[in-house]
């Protein structure tokens, strides 16, 4: 009686391995994808950075090219006399 209970003890220890491993290599695909959707989203990241940097510095550029045109038409509105 005792083999039997052995028996079916180590029946089930063998199945509860097996089902541990299945787990595992599931656990490790999962990471795998977890980790390239990680490096994709920081891919992304980093090209959101690239455009908005790229898009400061036009804006920049233009604000600098407007104010210097103001700077311009104020200095001509002076020689002809024009208040504004």
């Amino acid at each position: 009686m005792s083999e039997n209970v052995d028996s079916i003890i180590l029946e089930q220890l063998k199945q509860l391995r097996e089902a541990i491993g299945v787990i595992d290599a599931k656990a490790d695909r999962l990471a795998v994808d977890v980790k390239r959707i990680e490096d994709r989203l920081w891919d992304k990241i980093d090209e959101v950075e690239e455009k908005v940097d790229g898009q400061s510095g036009l804006l920049t550029a233009l604000g600098k090219y407007s104010r210097d045109i103001d700077e311009r038409v104020e200095h001509i509105e002076e020689k002809l006399g024009i208040e504004t």
